[in-house]
């Protein structure tokens, strides 16, 4: 359910609202996610019945892991139990990238072959991989043929924090949408804290009435439901606003994507009315982070330009930060909505030479950026949001290997691109 408060228009469409369908990326693997409606022959399977495969270079058929998400009448996730046996429409079947083989047809199966069989070939910058979905008979599908591997994500609710092998992610306990303390880990998996506040901020600089200053402070959460998978997890947050002391339940909901090394927060901005028409420029949202280390000590890299500098950033489809510190690196993307970037409503990246628990000591009200407690962060001016629905992406990377191949990796994920087509297995599996 989505109900858009004339008065709360920017206040909660800062925040998403649904996921749309997408690939994300981390430094050596890919999250790889096809909709049923892709997947011509396997969509309408039994979800039970259904398993995925690789194959190595001697044509050997091993296990992988894979996890099918399904969707409600809504297009959100069907996180409360409620899933159909039936793989449909915009169901997802997601697998990460480095558990594709060999491109090659599988002629050795260790176990029971399934009834039908499906290759799904993966190209990125010039490689090719491939794995395999089979489907089986009804209850047919023999044990041997899941992947006895580790899941990726682990979400431990008692402790309000997702943990992976590339990072330590904590909720707020008293604000789920925020993030409390964040680490990565090193090869040798040693932790360090790289990351020990989130915050946004939003000021509405009205046309006839006074500006209102809104941050997370005037934001209240819950997490309502839940999933974890092999691959990913995915966690339902309710949220509502003070605004004025008055607390306004919306009935208003995100969903934030955890992989194993990437988040995923999509948004659905919903605009009512033409913003122009009340608000004044200066309406600047952000949304930042207090880096522990100070952001002078880092290496910064970015196609935005700077918020401090003269320099205006440039119309671009996606807008990136990467920063590259002692021991890991955050790669960082904003998509903007096309109508956003045809009123040339540009991002520019903030950084303040300040350590993380200097910035923390600043006011927990709402403050500009400057005065607040960040010291790194992507800002716009909202002034000109235009009347409509914006799907805007935001989606942030972890790596720990620093390597300029590595970084590069960052930027080439969506590169990725999937073929699929129907196998018969008569003719892939030699006769006895």
């Amino acid at each position: 359910m989505r109900w858009i408060h004339p008065i709360s228009l920017i206040l909660i469409s800062i925040f998403p609202l649904s996921l749309k369908s997408n690939g994300l990326s981390t430094i050596t693997s890919t999250p790889i996610i096809l909709l049923a409606s892709a997947l011509k022959g396997a969509e309408y399977s039994q979800v039970p019945d259904m398993r995925l495969f690789s194959v190595d270079n001697n044509g050997n058929v091993y296990p992988i892991l894979f996890q099918i998400d399904q969707k409600d009448d809504y297009g959100d996730y069907d996180l409360d139990k409620r899933e159909s046996p039936i793989f449909s429409d915009f169901d997802e079947l997601v697998f990460m990238s480095e558990d594709a083989g060999i491109n090659k047809d599988p002629t050795h199966w260790p176990f029971q072959k399934p009834e039908r069989l499906y290759k799904i070939s993966l190209t990125h910058l010039g490689k090719n991989k491939a794995v395999f979905l089979g489907v089986y008979g009804k209850g047919k599908a023999p044990k041997e043929s899941l992947s006895t591997k580790k899941g990726y994500v682990n979400l431990d609710l008692k402790n309000a924090k997702v943990e992976t092998s590339k990072y330590l992610y904590f909720f707020n306990p008293k604000n789920y949408l925020m993030l409390k303390d964040f680490y990565t880990f090193d090869s040798n998996q040693s932790k360090k804290k790289l990351i020990t506040a989130s915050s946004f901020y939003l000021k509405l600089n009205l046309k006839y009435f006074f500006a209102i200053s809104v941050n997370h402070s005037d934001v209240n959460s819950e997490l309502e439901a839940y999933k974890v998978g092999p691959i990913r997890a995915i966690a339902r947050v309710d949220f509502s606003y003070r605004l004025m002391s008055m607390k306004m339940d919306l009935g208003m909901y995100t969903e934030v994507v955890f992989f194993e090394n990437s988040i995923f927060l999509p948004a659905i901005l919903e605009n009512p009315i033409n913003s122009e028409s009340i608000l004044n420029p200066g309406s600047d949202f952000y949304y930042g982070f207090a880096l522990v280390e100070n952001p002078a000590q880092v290496e910064i890299k970015s196609n935005m330009a700077a918020y401090t500098g003269k320099e205006k950033t440039k119309k671009e489809n996606l807008y990136w930060l990467s920063t590259k510190g002692e021991t890991s690196q955050v790669y960082l993307e904003f998509k903007p909505s096309p109508s956003m970037l045809q009123k040339e409503i540009f991002p520019k990246y903030y950084s303040e030479a300040k350590t993380g628990n200097q910035v923390l000591k600043r006011a927990e009200k709402a403050r500009p950026l400057g005065k607040s407690g960040v010291n790194i962060a992507v800002t716009a001016d909202m002034g000109k949001l235009p009347t409509g629905e914006h799907n805007i992406e935001l989606a942030i990377y972890i790596g720990n290997k620093l390597t300029n191949e590595e970084n590069d990796a960052f930027k080439n994920h969506r590169s990725y691109k999937t073929y699929v087509s129907s196998l018969e297995l008569s003719s892939l599996v030699p006769k006895k």
